[in-house]
């Protein structure tokens, strides 16, 4: 500021000194103009170059302030980002109680629990099966196909293998290519991979989505579940890995997760191989049974 001020001061002086010549002429009586007496003139010329000089600093300082509003991002409220995130299409009423500011603020907690954790970093560490740092397109779809299996079944219209002759109710093949289309579309959101924050957002989403209730412990279980139904855990080398698709038609227990209303099973019983590293770290929250049992009451 000070800078901005000794230049236009220095700018005005110098347009006020090319005028003395003039008036001094005038004193001679050229062209009949008096000139005024120096301390005179150069008090005039001071308050001219100081006012001149604040002038041409709010100008500048107005140009900067508009530059900045121009280029820097909207500031928004808290809660219409959160609102936006879980009801993309405006759809819910407003009276929904799920969609209070309290209840938004709560739902998003539920992410950063010690469990929900745990559980989004082992798909992650699933799905990335390469371990580049980054889920691309196909690894993407081994994902979403295998979720599909887990909660829907068998395409419609297909059987099993030899000891499983139950018929297929969930989308077809065609179908489900084309969910996941447009699913990879909208998680990788402009991108040409999913990092892991963009993959875990897109799990939590999907958690929140078949969830009646708001607590950590129903989200720890439906993500429990769904994950250890489509991963399994080697104990030996202690990496997690991606289930063939018919292994998991064939675990046993070949109900899918949703039932025909599309609502989250959650009185199916859990899956064998449900991966040690999925459940419950110590103290770090409720227990997987303890909470089966609370989630089955609220579904009631």
């Amino acid at each position: 500021e000070a800078a901005a001020k000794e230049a236009a001061a220095k700018e005005a002086a110098a347009k006020e000194a090319g005028k003395t010549p003039i008036a001094a002429a005038g004193a001679d009586g050229v062209d009949g103009v008096e000139s005024s007496g120096p301390e005179e003139s150069g008090s005039v010329s001071t308050a001219e170059a100081e006012e001149e000089a604040d002038d041409e600093y709010r100008r500048r300082m107005t140009r900067v302030v508009e530059s900045a509003e121009y280029h820097l991002p909207r500031r928004r409220n808290i809660f219409a980002i959160l609102r936006e995130r879980y009801d993309p299409t405006d759809s819910a009423h407003p009276s929904n109680e799920y969609y209070t500011p309290a209840n938004l603020l709560r739902r998003e907690s539920i992410r950063f629990d010690g469990n929900v954790q745990a559980l989004l970093r082992a798909i992650w560490e699933a799905t990335d099966n390469n371990k580049s740092g980054a889920v691309d397109r196909d690894e993407y779809k081994e994902m979403h196909g295998r979720i599909l299996c887990a909660l829907l079944g068998r395409p419609r219209g297909q059987s099993g293998l030899e000891g499983d002759q139950k018929m297929g109710r969930g989308p077809t093949c065609e179908e489900r290519m084309e969910m996941a289309k447009q699913d990879w579309g909208a998680d990788r959101r402009g991108f040409n991979t999913l990092n892991r924050s963009r993959l875990e957002d897109c799990w939590f989403t999907m958690s929140d989505r078949f969830t009646k209730s708001i607590t950590a412990e129903e989200y720890t279980l439906f993500l429990n579940r769904l994950i250890g139904r489509i991963t399994n855990f080697d104990e030996g080398t202690g990496q997690v890995g991606l289930r063939d698709e018919e292994a998991i038609y064939l675990d046993g227990d070949t109900d899918p997760l949703l039932d025909h209303n599309n609502e989250f099973n959650f009185f199916a019983p859990p899956t064998p191989t449900t991966r040690r590293a999925a459940e419950p770290s110590e103290g770090g929250g409720a227990d997987p049974e303890a909470a089966r049992g609370e989630a089955r009451g609220e579904a009631r």
